[in-house]
């Protein structure tokens, strides 16, 4: 059902925009990663079209199409797609070294939680051995203070 898939495969991509001119779009054939997406866009429906229905078309948008010697539009597109697919490659490899560094980070937490705990472990010891030692001198007060009593 629908296109076989090699002939899918065979459609090129071609990024277009919005074609009127507004307030909030004062240049609409610029598009992100490029400075006209209409002119490829047409050439690119031209590349597929068969001849005798090219050339009414071409003559009745000749004041919106310029023609432009280089890339045919599948090679535009291809380009396009190598462009996206190092995009989405340098995006993975970012995604990775933020993995890495959040990984570091929680290792730091951890590695600071347990030195808290220590502290905390040494800290009371600490208090403890205050606690006893204070006993043993209240211990020692009293007994000197009943050596004199007797």
């Amino acid at each position: 059902s629908g296109v076989p898939q090699d002939k899918a495969k065979q459609v090129p991509i071609i990024p277009t925009g919005y074609h009127k001119h507004t307030r909030l779009m004062p240049k609409p054939r610029e598009l992100y990663d490029r400075p006209d997406w209409f002119n490829p866009f047409w050439q690119s429906c031209a590349d597929h079209m068969q001849e005798n229905a090219l050339i009414p078309l071409l003559a009745s948008q000749k004041h919106r199409v310029k023609v432009v010697e280089g890339k045919t539009s599948s090679e535009q597109a291809q380009e396009y797609a190598q462009q996206q697919q190092e995009l989405q490659k340098k995006e993975k490899e970012l995604e990775e070294i933020a993995r890495q560094e959040e990984l570091e980070m929680e290792k730091k937490r951890q590695q600071i939680a347990e030195e808290r705990k220590l502290d905390e472990k040494h800290k009371m010891e600490e208090q403890k051995k205050m606690a006893e030692e204070r006993k043993k001198q209240e211990e020692e007060i009293e007994c000197a203070r009943k050596k004199r009593e007797e």
